[in-house]
């Protein structure tokens, strides 16, 4: 098989979201496929750190682009043209060609624009509206990274469920316990953390429901708990609220935005946390929590989306609406280190069922599928 992959976002520096699930996805085809011949696309210059040094695959850079429709509408298509390729797999949601190949596979991530579309600018919303629903019509079968994201396509597009395949993410061999103190000193220095702290980390957008948690914290606070709230992530969009609850917290002191974090850091940070909080509206997979989980962290997240299918019994669930069962959960397990210590060892086995090698195999079986159907 030729097979084309799309891997602007995966070849980013700062890498976050999709880019990360496409940079992971691509380094696992390497290790488990030197039979089929990849060709993926990179922005030009391309950022050489990021690249798979491997016979079969190949890279072809092309100018930067201004506009990212433009990439994925005009680039890539005239280069489709010359290549003609197998299979194309466009791993960042919305981006399929208007004219692309018969055997076409994307991967969508989440409809947060559709079930949550005050949380968008009306232009961004309106682009992600337009091109998601071609690439789910136009696509010949669709990846999506969680039950609770299929049966979001399923019912808002009303596609053919066997269109749809699940495949879930995989967590990566550098999230793990046992990170040493030293490092975890350093990190905590640069980033001036000085107490013991509770975590979150993800971009600074309306449905991570980050105000809602430092109110929570705030309320920890006042229970007498001596600690510091750590927000790791780079703002992303509408985070004006955010920023002002923090500010008129009271409590300001005591939160801690760290603004883009390299993932050396985020490990380091999982590691020293105390319990890792996702108290999100709604998430297409919820990485962080997988993440948090392999380094031996507790960990509570909303019970809503994709998210129990992550935690399962391995984490305490809330509702992402009442800032009293957040609070109460960081209590519970802030107070009962048993429980924490039952809620870690559960949540590093479930890890380990999470692999980025299970994920490129059942890509790859995918890819085959399709080519055999299709013949």
């Amino acid at each position: 098989m030729n097979i084309v992959i799309d891997a602007l976002e995966a070849n980013l520096n700062n890498k976050v979201g999709m880019g990360n699930y496409a940079d992971n996805l691509i380094r696992a085809l390497a290790l488990i496929d030197q039979k089929n011949d990849y060709t993926l696309y990179v922005k030009n210059p391309a950022n050489k750190d990021s690249l798979v040094k491997q016979n079969n695959f190949k890279y072809k850079q092309l100018a930067s682009p201004l506009i990212r429709s433009f990439w994925s509408q005009c680039r890539i298509p005239l280069e489709l043209i010359r290549v003609k390729p197998d299979l194309l797999h466009v791993p960042t949601g919305h981006k399929v060609p208007f004219n692309c190949p018969q055997h076409t596979v994307v991967t969508i991530h989440d409809l947060a624009f559709l079930k949550f579309p005050d949380y968008f600018k009306t232009s961004v919303k309106w682009r992600c509206e337009q091109f998601t629903r071609h690439a789910v019509l136009k696509a010949e079968k669709i990846i999506a990274i969680s039950e609770s994201t299929k049966k979001d396509i399923i019912d808002y597009y009303k596609v053919d469920p066997k269109k749809v395949e699940v495949i879930y993410h995989g967590v990566e061999d550098d999230f793990k316990p046992g990170v040493s103190q030293e490092k975890i000193d350093l990190v905590c220095e640069k980033h001036g953390i000085t107490l013991p702290f509770i975590l979150f980390v993800g971009v600074l957008q309306p449905r991570k429901n980050i105000s809602c948690l430092i109110r929570a914290f705030k309320q920890v606070v006042e229970a007498g708990k001596d600690m510091q709230l750590v927000i790791a992530g780079g703002k992303g969009w509408m985070y004006d609220e955010i920023l002002n609850t923090a500010r008129l917290s009271g409590i300001r002191e005591r939160i801690i935005f760290t603004g883009y974090t390299p993932k050396s850091d985020v490990i380091c940070l999982l590691n020293a946390a105390k319990v890792f909080v996702l108290p999100s509206l709604y998430e297409g997979f919820g990485l962080p929590i997988l993440e948090a989980m392999a380094c031996g962290v507790p960990v509570i997240a909303s019970h809503v989306s994709s998210m129990p299918e992550i935690v399962q019994d391995a984490g305490i669930l809330i509702d992402p609406d009442n800032q009293q069962k957040i609070t109460q959960a960081l209590l519970d397990i802030l107070n009962n280190q048993n429980l924490a210590q039952i809620l870690i060892a559960k949540g590093l086995k479930i890890a380990q069922s999470f692999t980025w090698e299970k994920t490129a195999r059942k890509t790859l079986k995918l890819y085959e599928s399709m080519l055999k159907n299709g013949k």
